[in-house]
């Protein structure tokens, strides 16, 4: 598995997709690395190839990546390891979802006290 989405990382990476703020192609990387090293579960390697795949198939996700810090993938990931959603692309969709309405929400209110 871990073979399959390094090349599918390299794939990516030639066709010049890796100018963004938050890197998912490098976090994957690193992510398999500490699964392989026996630090993290194999539920992280499921979860960050939904992430991967789910990145590479939904604009809107990607657009929410490029615009996030790696801490905020890297606590999507934590919470989708706890909550046992490794394969559920549409867990991820809904995650983005309530994110950026929450996002909003904060954004509005900070204005509001300004």
């Amino acid at each position: 598995m871990t073979k399959a989405i390094c090349a599918m990382i390299a794939k990516r990476k030639v066709r010049g997709e890796n100018a963004m703020k938050t890197d998912i192609h490098l976090m994957a990387k690193n992510i398999f690395h500490h699964v392989e090293m026996h630090f993290l579960s194999p539920a992280y390697a499921i979860g960050m190839s939904t992430i991967v795949r789910f990145y590479g198939k939904n604009t809107q996700f990607r657009r929410w990546v490029k615009n996030v810090p790696p801490s905020r993938i890297q606590k999507m990931l934590a919470v989708m390891v706890r909550e046992c959603a490794w394969r559920n692309e549409a867990w991820l969709a809904e995650y983005i979802k309530n994110r950026s309405i929450q996002g909003s929400v904060f954004t509005q209110d900070k204005r509001q006290t300004s």
